[in-house]
């Protein structure tokens, strides 16, 4: 494609663009265009619809603005109907946000555009082609906990039930790894993990489910199929792809992106190489140079102007990105537009000290200077120093709201009922249905559970018909008084399986109506009898489930989203909003794109772990950097009194 001026003749008169409000044609230029644009964004925005574009933006400096608004103008000036624009990123979050921006500036036009993380888009395709990749009407994708479960049985049978939880954290880390650089080809064989990886995909197969490594591997095996589809069938190509958060791509994205753009779309990224947080997954800055090589006429646009830090926040964390090895030049380095108080380092004898000080600090800040704590952030490390800190802060008198990873669904009091709707989408899961039977309640024995699964086997029944006919395989009481009865199943599990059945029916009978489904999770929840055995805690789970499942009625109503993937989705984006009173504790990666005024960072200089490998500990201090760019606010931190607290 040719690269067209935005102010040639042939556009200037006649070109026709799109309402963003109505959604009608009309002819305008720039329309919906914000006009509060700095220079830099304007340019990255105002280039031709055909140009290899790199945007490079710290934090602050208004990246998903500048990509949002590029696309308005594709679409406005370029007459580029809304689904020929592919928006790809890399969280849930993330697209959440994308989306919400675009909806306020173009609402008529905002559900029409094609916005997905990469494993989304893949999932997409899996969906409308599944046939073509050998899965079986009603597959589902594996989350995290149907990982987990499958891979602790296969750990237990290639390695030993006697493996510690630690060990089976090691070597499912390993796993992980090895995984992404399998995706990556950059792995090196490993005989042990590979017949572990084996067993794990046979049985994921099994059950008819992928995991997220598995959609990107047959998404990349459609997108490669369909990128050698005729250049005459137009229909099946994108015109642009906006790729945002691009510090965090890994090769395989990179190359999974060139076969979608097949040649013929426009590529247009926004990152920060000093953001990058996930080289664990294969992540590199690499990966700019690469885009350079490969595509043509790529152009570069900076943003430095920082909207949300202070010059001092700025100056701190670019003393320590200078020392990186991929830092890009002063001249990329963003400048903020107002100034406040410097950072504060406190060095500390050990971890306890260190959360005496912060919690002295927070106090002096609220009691003395009344900032509202809800605008004040702890950063940690990991989630289990996020936890000790909580506490230590509690023990203060200060309340605290904690950022995830947990989702509402991985909480012990609401994993059987997820389990249970995973289930009932398709009774042919046995995944779940083994889960429910161990969990909470212990319906049969795991010697019962192997004669039920060689039943099934034998029979070439799911597990659960294979319970439904338990007479058959069932070894009955000896103790039975009156023989001349029809033989059955044990109570608990003829009442699991009359429950489940009940459940199942009251949601089917109108499975896009909220009342229905709570109204069957309330049934399974009595069943259970948590409330009554576990007390508020269980019931307040429960009930913020409810509540959730009332909140999203509408999107229940959308038949091309399953029900545990919407939930899924949701439980993901819901932050728990620090209430007035309340201090955020978070890991850095939690906190990452979220506004705290005052911040404080725990643990900047980390122990080497036994696992670390070359490079983590610089990595690990760009990240703090990164956060205290891109968590903070004016940075108002006035010096507290030093005198001790103990706790």
């Amino acid at each position: 494609m040719s690269e067209q001026d935005p102010g040639d003749a042939s556009l200037a008169g006649g070109a026709i663009g799109y309402d963003l409000i109505s959604g009608q044609a009309l002819e305008s230029k720039a329309w919906g265009i914000e006009e509060d644009l700095n220079d830099q964004q304007l340019r990255a925005v105002q280039l031709p619809v055909d140009a290899n574009i790199q945007v490079i933006a710290g934090p602050g400096t208004g990246k998903t603005k500048t990509l949002v608004n590029r696309l308005l103008y594709i679409l406005t000036e370029y007459n580029v109907p809304p689904e020929k624009v592919l928006v790809l990123t890399f969280t849930n979050r993330a697209i959440h946000i994308f989306r919400e921006s675009l909806f306020k500036l173009a609402p008529a036009i905002a559900p029409q555009v094609e916005i997905h993380t990469f494993h989304s888009y893949c999932q997409s395709l899996i969906s409308d082609h599944w046939e073509e990749v050998g899965l079986r009407p009603g597959w589902t994708v594996a989350d995290d906990m149907d990982q987990e479960y499958i891979l602790t049985e296969v750990i237990k049978e290639t390695v030993g039930s006697h493996t510690t939880a630690r060990e089976f954290r090691v070597l499912s880390n390993k796993l992980h790894t090895y995984k992404r650089s399998l995706l990556n080809k950059s792995a090196k064989r490993d005989s042990k993990l590979d017949e572990i990886l084996t067993k794990y995909e046979t049985r994921l197969a099994g059950c008819n489910m992928l995991d997220y490594d598995g959609i990107l591997k047959l998404g990349y095996r459609l997108a490669e199929k369909y990128s050698k589809a005729p250049e005459s069938d137009k229909n099946k190509y994108f015109s642009a792809l906006l790729i945002d958060e691009f510090q965090d791509a890994n090769l395989f994205q990179w190359d999974l992106t060139c076969l979608i753009a097949k040649g013929s779309a426009s590529i247009t990224i926004v990152g920060d190489p000093d953001q990058s947080i996930f080289s664990f997954q294969g992540a590199s800055s690499n990966l700019l140079d690469i885009m350079k090589k490969q595509l043509s006429d790529v152009r570069t646009v900076v943003l430095t102007q920082n909207y949300r830090s202070s010059q001092e926040i700025v100056d701190a964390a670019s003393a320590m990105i200078r020392e990186d090895s991929h830092f890009l030049g002063d001249e990329q380095m963003p400048v903020g537009l107002f100034t406040g108080p410097k950072p504060i380092f406190k060095k500390s004898l050990d971890s306890t000290s260190e959360t005496v000080w912060v919690a002295n600090t927070i106090h002096h800040l609220t009691h003395k200077e009344n900032v509202e704590p809800s605008s004040i952030a702890v950063l940690v490390r990991t989630n289990g120093r996020k936890d000790s800190v909580a506490a230590g802060l509690r023990q203060r008198g200060i309340e605290v709201a904690i950022y995830g990873p947990l989702s509402l669904l991985k909480s012990p009091y609401i994993r059987p009922l997820y389990s249970f709707l995973k289930f009932i989408q398709n009774f042919e899961q046995d995944i779940q249905l083994l889960y429910m039977l161990r969990n909470p309640n212990k319906i049969l024995s795991p010697k019962q559970i192997s004669e039920a699964q060689s039943f099934s086997r034998s029979r070439g029944l799911p597990l659960w018909e294979a319970l439904q006919q338990n007479q058959l395989w069932l070894r009955q009481p000896t103790t039975r008084v009156n023989k001349s009865k029809k033989p059955h199943g044990p109570p608990d599990l003829d009442q699991f399986i009359s429950v489940i059945n009940k459940s199942a029916d009251i949601i089917h009978s109108n499975v896009h109506d909220s009342e229905s489904l709570v109204e069957g999770l309330q049934l399974v929840s009595q069943y259970l009898s948590w409330p009554t055995r576990y007390g508020d805690k269980a019931h307040v789970k429960q009930q913020e489930l409810f509540d959730l499942i009332t909140s999203i009625a509408p999107l229940l109503k959308d038949e091309s989203t399953s029900l545990s993937s919407s939930l899924l989705a949701h439980t993901r984006l819901q932050d728990i909003a620090a209430k007035p009173g309340e201090v955020v504790v978070s890991t850095i990666h939690n906190a990452k794109g979220r506004l705290q005024h005052c911040l404080r960072r725990l643990g900047l200089r980390p122990r080497p772990r036994g696992s670390c490998f070359a490079g983590e500990c610089w990595e690990r201090r760009r990240n703090d950097s990164s956060a205290a760019r891109g968590a903070a606010g004016s940075g108002a931190e006035p010096q507290p009194p030093e005198a001790p607290y103990r706790m």
